[in-house]
């Protein structure tokens, strides 16, 4: 409901007051609506890095900044401590209004003057699970071995969420397809490698024999093979008493 105050036109100076109430369709409110809403909440941060005097006995003060788009959220300050944990302040909504967006999150020691970065940590909206809270334990870059702890649930529309089902059911039919025609090479390859050759006498011999294989025991030749394709010892044993009995050169090519 919105209240509205309007001046009547030839009123004399009148006004009129009243109520207004606007309810959209389901299709116009999932258009006027954002894309979906990110929900993050810092969890905490472990082996932070000390920029403070540690001298002196001086420790950083943490506190964590979040940023989605132009939206920006901070955590309070935890004093004096390179691993805090956050139970306050520390649960932000962002509203999403493009799927390239990014998580952005940085540690920083609170100072008197400038604040020093503790490192800082990019997640991609489109690494995220649709509608499932997940923990997230990201290393921070610059940080010296620092990590902060998270809780991201992503949460589109239900238009948005039909769009990005649809476009995760064409990638995995492109990895299923992908996959599809490697294994037809592959059973393509081996019912090559599968074709076997008389060579100088009565003993079949594979065609799969690498270069230096055939080289020791055929003498020398030009050959292209699948290099996958293992061949037993007890077959090379049977070729070079072959080679031993028949003296000459025998030279396969394999497209």
């Amino acid at each position: 409901w919105c209240s509205m105050n309007r001046r009547l036109e030839d009123g004399y100076g009148g006004t009129l007051e009243f109520d207004i109430y606007f309810k959209p369709t389901t299709f116009d409110a999932l258009k006027l609506d954002s894309i979906g809403l990110l929900e993050v909440k810092v969890v905490g941060a472990t082996k932070l890095k000390n920029t403070d005097f540690a001298a002196l006995g001086d420790i950083s003060d943490p506190y964590v900044l979040v940023k989605v788009g132009k939206e920006e959220r901070k955590t309070p300050t935890i004093n004096n401590d390179l691993n805090p944990k956050w139970t306050e302040g520390n649960e932000f909504c962002f509203p999403i209004e493009d799927l390239s967006s990014q998580v952005e999150i940085e540690v920083f020691n609170s100072n008197y003057q400038k604040d020093d970065s503790l490192g800082s940590a990019v997640l991609a909206l489109h690494s995220l699970e649709i509608e499932a809270t997940e923990t997230r334990s990201e290393k921070l870059a610059g940080g010296g071995g620092g990590e902060v702890q998270l809780e991201v649930l992503w949460k589109p529309t239900p238009l948005q969420k039909m769009h990005l089902e649809v476009l995760q059911r064409k990638e995995t039919e492109k990895t299923l397809a992908a996959k599809a025609a490697s294994l037809k090479q592959q059973v393509m390859d081996a019912e090559f490698s599968c074709e076997w050759v008389q060579v100088g006498g009565s003993a079949p011999m594979p065609m799969s024999l690498d270069e230096k294989l055939w080289e020791s025991v055929a003498g020398g030749l030009n050959i292209v093979v699948p290099a996958w394709i293992a061949v037993g010892q007890n077959q090379l044993a049977i070729r070079e008493k072959q080679r031993q009995q028949y003296q000459h050169r025998v030279t396969l090519f394999s497209p």
